[in-house]
Order: C-alpha cells, then structure tokens, then sequence
C-alpha cells in the first residue's frame, strides 16, 4: 500500500510514502515498527508549523501507531532556509520540533536529504520505502519536472480514502480530501529513460539524535 501526500497532506501506508513537488515543502516520514506515517508541510510559518505538528501527532495516535523507529525530513534546505546562515543548523531545529511535538517528545535517530544538489526547477519528487527489519528507509528521487502523477477524485458517494486526511491550518483539523494524488511515474522521453535516483547515504543523508 502507498500513499502520495501533497501540501499539507498527511496519511499512511505499509510499503511507500511519496511526496510531489517538495520546492519549499518537507516531506516528513514517521517509521514505526510495521507503518509509515507521512506529513508534506509547506508552510515555514511557526505558528502554522505548530498547528501542523500537532495535527500530525493526532493523526498518528488516532492510528494507533506502534513505538517510533525513527523520523525522517527531506526538502530543498537553499529554498525552505532560504534566510538562514546555517541552512543545515535550521534544518536541525525544525526537525527536534517535529520530534518534540512527537507523543509529548520523542527521542531518536533522525534523518533526511537536502534536494538542493538536483537543482530542480520545479520541485523534487522524494519517496519513502520501509526496511521494518533495520528501522530505517531508503530514500528515492527525481526532478518535479520529470514526473507525471495520477489523480483519483473522491465524493461522499464514492468513499474518501481513509489513509489520507488534510490539515486544516484555520482549525487544526483533518478533513477528507477530495482529490488526492494515486501513482508517480517517470516521465518516459528519449533523454529521461532511467529509474528513481537513491540518495548515496554515505555521502548525502544527514542524521542525528533528537
């Protein structure tokens, strides 16, 4: 099962937890032992970003979420800090804000990937896939431009999807969505024939401890 979140979106699945155009946006990923839990925050406003994360850790405890593995943050940090000095000191503190917000303050590994070095204009695709058994994911990548996305539309008639909800930032609600994003695929031309890129971990992915 997959979920693909847009702004302000937040949702679950077992197997993949994708994020269209993350230009200023985060894609947050909670790794539990047997879930993920997805939030794409597009806001940098701090009162909104609490409304947000808190919101977030309501949808995951409504879940009934199991102990946390470990939390994930990826985003283009030349746009999202664009007015820090230290743009990887900022990305640090949001994230210990997440992991704060987190059942009343959660302590652990946390990682992420900086787009920045893909230079998109128009985005970043980013994906999550689980490995239950290491407590971590891997992280998938591509150019916004480079990707096509399906669109399913939902009515009272036809059902909302119950793993996807959006946050109401006026209210610090979930309601449905309407019409959520339900595949990402590369755009196939003659020179864009190759797969998702994985981020080279040694080299790319930041961590520390919350």
């Amino acid at each position: 099962m997959a979920v693909y979140l847009n702004e302000l979106e937040v949702g679950e699945a077992n197997d993949l937890v994708g994020f269209p155009h993350l230009l200023v946006c985060m894609g947050i990923v909670v790794l539990t032992n047997n879930s993920m839990f997805g939030l794409h925050i597009d806001t940098t406003q701090p009162a909104q970003l609490t409304t947000a994360y808190n919101a977030f850790n309501n949808f995951i405890g409504g879940r009934g979420a199991g102990p946390i593995a470990a939390l994930y943050g990826s985003c283009n940090h030349d746009v999202r800090y664009a007015n820090s000095n230290n743009k990887q000191a900022a990305w640090q503190a949001e994230m210990t804000q997440v992991a704060g917000t987190l059942n009343g303050g959660w302590h652990g590994p946390v990682r992420g990937f900086d787009t920045s070095i893909v230079a998109p204009r128009d985005g970043t695709y980013v994906e999550y896939a689980p490995d239950y058994g290491g407590s971590a994911c891997s992280i998938h990548y591509k150019r916004n431009e480079k990707m096509n996305y399906a669109k399913t539309g939902h009515s009272g008639t036809l059902g909302f999807n119950p793993d996807i909800k959006k946050i109401s930032l006026y209210k610090g609600t979930l309601v449905d969505v309407l019409s959520e994003t339900s595949g990402a695929a590369i755009k196939r031309t003659w020179s864009n024939k190759g797969l998702l890129h994985e981020v080279n971990y040694a080299a790319r992915l930041l961590s520390f401890d919350a």
